[in-house]
């Protein structure tokens, strides 16, 4: 008989180190006993295996190796439109589950979790055999999602300690300290609690929340918060609002992406969100978006994306370079490069040295010759990579340690300005400068991005 002993929390993650089950059994005894470990998820099988105990007789199994590639392809099914998707029935959309191994693109709970069957067997007449007990093993069922713990988070991190408190539900590696608008008391906006994100009119993004209907809460190991309702506020030229609000109560448990950059404001076609277009507020100051009860009530802290262009912090004298990352909650997060950017092409070329002259030509009547225009030394196909360069401004500590993420994300895009679709890049080179200002340490980072497609040549 299988007992469980540790399992990790719902809606932890496919990237989480470490991701522990253990467990003990009562045939410990029987000779040559194994623990038979199989992983499915989305009706496929990602693992089968025998597993011997550890010395006190118990299984410890890390799933992270096994689920790791489940999180290395962001939402598939939306991959294309991301960061530009639009709203048109509702104001966001669920996260599919698990990210790249389900063929039907279901997006409830019931049908997407990974399963985690724990059975046991050992030698009978010298054969490894399972145990015909079919009531003798345990079933483990978890949602997982594609957020990011380090060792030092400890190896069974409760989302409830994080998400879900501070910030609320929003999935993000901003904080409050990441940065600050000088411009926020004016508009009576001040928040020691509220994240600040310079935007742009032509910005596109989703801002991302964990959600559970009250019934599933408990179930999910999901802290009790009292969110139904999604709000997002335009402030004008003269700091007047107008706002709009939707339940999310119709979506289903789990992820909720909510596409509520101006861009994507400006491209819905959602009613209640003709208001709030950029294009029809002029000058506009910030948005706000937050979460309220069905009483109308804040039921999180407020992201305020302001105007970037109108508080200076843009360079006309460049195109700017926006990239997106998934961060280590498994959102996105983005930041626009203002200063020059650059693109170049290197050109990687193996040689080979052909025959000269026309050697399968010649025969009693063919004579071998050749032309000083023939080709001896030939190369293969070349491999042409792409590259851009991007600089920052000077940056505060609170803005470089939220762009430290976007150096180690497994998953960063170049998002298209004012068009659809984005590029996705690797990052080769990354170089910072630091000096003393009287404000405090300033940085300023320059990256190189690979294009992940190469040149055809």
């Amino acid at each position: 008989m299988i007992t469980v002993e540790q399992a990790p929390f719902n809606f932890s993650g496919f990237r989480q180190r470490f991701t522990i089950i253990t467990a003990t059994s009562t045939n410990i005894i029987e000779d040559g006993f194994r623990y038979k470990v199989v992983v499915t998820a989305a009706g496929r099988t990602l693992f089968t295996g025998y597993v011997p105990p550890n010395p006190n007789g118990a299984l410890v199994f890390d799933l992270y190796p096994i689920l790791n590639r489940l999180g290395t392809s962001y939402l598939a099914s939306q991959n294309a439109s991301i960061h530009t998707v639009s709203n048109t029935s509702s104001v966001g959309f669920n996260e599919k589950y698990p990210t790249t191994t389900d063929p039907a693109n279901n997006d409830t709970l019931d049908d997407e979790p990974v399963v985690v069957n724990l059975d046991e067997a050992w030698l009978v007449g010298g054969v490894l055999t399972d145990n015909p007990d079919i009531h003798s093993g345990a079933l483990i069922t978890r949602l997982f999602y594609n957020r990011t713990r380090q060792a030092s988070a400890g190896y069974r991190p409760n989302p409830n300690n994080d998400d879900l408190t501070g910030l609320g539900p929003f999935m993000t590696d901003r904080t409050p300290d990441t940065k600050r608008w000088q411009l926020a008391s004016t508009y009576s906006i001040e928040d020691a609690g509220a994240i600040y994100i310079p935007t742009f009119s032509t910005d596109s993004g989703i801002v991302s929340i964990i959600y559970a209907g009250a019934s599933t809460k408990s179930a999910l190991n999901i802290a009790s918060y009292t969110a139904t309702q999604v709000q997002i506020t335009i402030f004008d030229s003269i700091g007047s609002p107008t706002s709009y609000a939707q339940s999310i109560t119709s979506l289903q448990d789990g992820v909720i992406h909510l596409p509520l950059y101006p861009a994507n404001i400006q491209a819905s076609s959602l009613a209640g969100l003709s208001a709030l277009k950029p294009n029809n507020n002029p000058n506009w100051r910030f948005y706000r978006i937050r979460l309220l009860t069905s009483g109308g009530s804040a039921a999180s802290s407020q992201i305020i994306l302001y105007n970037a262009e109108l508080s200076n912090e843009n360079d006309c004298r460049y195109d700017r370079v926006r990239l997106g990352w998934v961060n280590g909650d498994g959102g996105y997060d983005y930041s626009n490069f203002i200063k020059k950017s650059e693109s170049s092409v290197e050109v990687e070329r193996k040689e080979y040295e052909t025959p000269l002259g026309n050697y399968g030509d010649v025969s009693d009547s063919v004579d071998f010759t050749f032309s000083q225009e023939s080709r001896g030394i030939t190369h293969t196909r070349p491999l042409v990579k792409q590259f851009i360069t991007v600089n920052s401004d000077w940056m505060t500590a609170g803005e470089f340690a939220l762009l430290k993420n976007l150096i180690v994300s497994s998953d960063v895009h170049k998002v298209n300005i004012g068009s659809t679709g984005h590029v996705p890049v690797t990052i080769q080179d990354t170089t910072y400068i630091a000096r003393d200002d009287r404000d405090g340490k300033l940085y300023n980072l320059t990256l190189k991005l690979r294009v992940a497609h190469n040149l055809w040549a």
